[in-house]
């Protein structure tokens, strides 16, 4: 029986450029406006705005730049482009955001939960800093995305303890 969840074959979740196009304008119509209102606070004769009109351009500025790369990428050749991408493996959930590849062991996941406030899935890890997934990839949503993952973790469990079964 174990062979059957060992050959079960992956589930990949590749990144929505659409909704990152869509994410990305809405950044920098916000950095706009935070630039704006930034500017009209320097202008008048209080420090108190002006430390928050600082903190805003400040993260105007943030959102610009990652706006920038979002673009830079997106103009990349179709060949060239890193494809960003959440793969649920039988021995692993792997992951490539930015051009950086991440793997993590099933053995070192914790627990899968919703973050019902920042509208996350968190995978709580042993030892290391739990990974925020967002709800980013193609044909899927926040609970079905977090199904997912939950659901492999769950068959890993399974596979592990029927391996440790078959070998006494």
């Amino acid at each position: 029986m174990a062979e059957r969840f060992d050959e079960r074959p992956c589930i990949r979740f590749e990144l929505d450029n659409r909704a990152e196009q869509g994410a990305t304008a809405l950044r920098v119509g916000a950095a706009l406006v935070t630039m704006l209102a930034g500017a009209w606070l320097l202008l008048l004769p209080y420090s108190v705005p002006r430390f928050v009109a600082v903190a805003g351009l400040g993260f105007a500025a943030l959102w610009l730049v990652r706006a920038a790369r979002a673009r830079r990428k997106a103009k990349l050749p179709i060949g060239a482009q890193p494809r960003d991408y959440l793969e649920l493996r039988p021995e692993a959930l792997c992951m490539r955001h930015g051009g950086t590849e991440q793997v993590i062991p099933w053995g070192e996941v914790v627990s899968v939960a919703i973050d019902e406030d920042r509208l996350l899935v968190v995978v709580e890890r042993r030892n290391a800093s739990a990974i925020m997934l967002e709800p980013q990839y193609r044909g899927t949503a926040l609970r079905p995305l977090a199904e997912a993952v939950h659901g492999a973790l769950v068959q890993s469990r399974i596979t592990e303890l029927s391996r440790q079964a078959a070998h006494g």
